[in-house]
């Protein structure tokens, strides 16, 4: 009786090892695997695990396009393209457009984009635009994180094949990097890594000063709760194993105990 009691003792303490560090798992996460970068507005998508924010708002103008008409850089289209992020803009040839296509002699042009349309893929690392016009068009901006890039450089490819009213753009900048112009902003799971790192700093600090000076404790034994600490990785290991045999125990178990 008295081995079954610790046998289910020792169960129940490695479950609940198991379930005090899940949560911390699953906040802490920092490669945002598994995460979808929301749209928040036309220029700002959130990550669902909370661990950061795209926000292209602090390159974007409010006064006229923040990337002026620059000529594609395929051969076979002839045609010169403005774009501005998070605010329409309109000149002689768009109107409330994200982005507009102009003919070098500037008489043809056409809405390429506007804001209301855009769409974050799930990565946080395409931004597409459809236009409200007639004839379907949309451009594509792919954001490539670049630290370095402070100055933001947007390079204008042009029409993805001839015809096919799709075109496209690489916006290489800091900002497109999760929380990279957001003023050093810290997501929730990092105020949550700081908060942990901090808490076992003080926790080790304050145990080793009390067992050492108020206990007299020499040795491993200043260490808090050294015992439970030596033993922690197999409890860890052998809760993880509990769990994932459905919470059934072998009698042969009881034996080994």
């Amino acid at each position: 009786m008295e081995n079954h009691t610790k046998f289910r003792l020792s169960q129940f303490v490695r479950i609940g090892v198991l379930f005090l560090l899940f949560p911390l798992f699953h906040l802490v996460r920092c490669d945002g695997l598994g995460a979808v970068c929301t749209k928040v507005n036309s220029c700002e998508c959130e990550f669902t695990d909370g661990s950061g924010v795209i926000s292209l708002k602090t390159i974007a103008s409010t006064n006229g396009p923040r990337f002026p008409y620059t000529k594609s850089s395929t051969p076979t289209d002839h045609y010169f393209y403005a774009y501005n992020p998070c605010n329409s803009f309109s000149d002689t040839y768009c109107q409330d457009v994200a982005a507009c296509q102009r003919s070098e002699d500037g008489k043809e042009f056409f809405d390429v984009g506007d804001q209301e349309s855009a769409t974050f893929d799930d990565l946080g690392t395409t931004l597409t635009y459809a236009s409200g016009g007639e004839t379907p068009r949309s451009t594509i901006v792919s954001l490539i994180c670049e630290i370095s890039a402070t100055t933001p450089v947007l390079e204008v490819i042009g029409e993805e094949s001839q015809g096919s009213g799709k075109y496209k753009f690489n916006l290489r900048s800091n900002c497109a990097c999760k929380n990279g112009c957001l003023g050093g902003g810290i997501s929730a799971g990092s105020v949550l890594c700081i908060l942990f790192s901090v808490g076992v700093i003080l926790y080790l600090v304050i145990g080793i000063l009390f067992l050492k000076f108020v206990r007299g404790s020499e040795g491993k034994e200043v260490i808090p709760n050294f015992e439970f600490w030596k033993d922690f990785p197999l409890l860890v290991k052998d809760g993880v194993l509990f769990l994932a045999s459905g919470c059934k125990s072998d009698s042969n178990n009881y034996e080994q105990i």
